[in-house]
């Protein structure tokens, strides 16, 4: 069976032109195709994958820079963007709980957006869970002040029902909030495009 490729009309050396990437690499879905916060040859292939491990499913989002050459779009195996959360299978006495336990961003593409963009999508995979609490690790890129001010505790914790998050599509929060620090959105899974 062919593997399924996604069309992009990409803006390359002055002109538009046609692209193709596949939708599936290596076990991860295609969800979104955005601008390159530093170089413009290059642009960020967002993709998505689930493992089941033992008790958890494991939800991976990363981001991959990609090239744009004459003979297409050369995605790089190295990850600049990546957060991994899992739902909490709750026990006895337990929460109903989504925990993000690896959020990581290049150190020289931080400071843009794109962590906060993944963590904003995690918060709203939680809550399409149905979790009712959400998890952050301690990271040295924020202090304490920075997910206060968000609604969570010193823990790095916070209720769905405080950060006022309904159930909608992480996807669409994630592209949006890429949008709203300035990146474009070339193509998005959730968007319908004419090929």
């Amino acid at each position: 069976m062919p593997t399924k490729r996604v069309p992009l009309l990409l803006r390359f050396k002055g002109e538009k032109k046609r692209f193709h990437l596949p939708f599936e690499k290596e076990g991860r879905e295609l969800l979104m195709v955005s601008s390159h916060p530093t170089k413009k040859d290059h642009v960020l292939v967002w993709r998505k994958s689930k493992e089941a491990l033992e008790l958890m499913d494991w939800h991976h989002v990363s981001a991959y820079e990609a090239k744009l050459t004459e003979k297409g779009i050369q995605e790089e195996p190295k990850r600049v963007v990546g957060v991994i959360g899992d739902k909490e299978i709750p026990g006895p006495g337990s929460e109903n709980a989504f925990d993000v336990f690896h959020i990581n961003v290049e150190p020289r593409l931080r400071g843009k957006g794109l962590g906060t963009a993944a963590r904003e999508h995690m918060i709203s995979m939680g809550k399409q869970l149905d979790s009712e609490k959400v998890f952050f690790p301690r990271t040295e890129g924020h202090p304490r002040e920075f997910y206060k001010q968000r609604g969570f505790d010193e823990g790095h914790e916070a209720s769905m029902e405080d950060l006022n998050y309904s159930k909608r599509k992480g996807l669409v929060n994630l592209s949006k909030k890429l949008e709203e620090k300035g990146f474009k959105v070339l193509w998005a899974k959730h968007r319908k495009y004419k090929d």
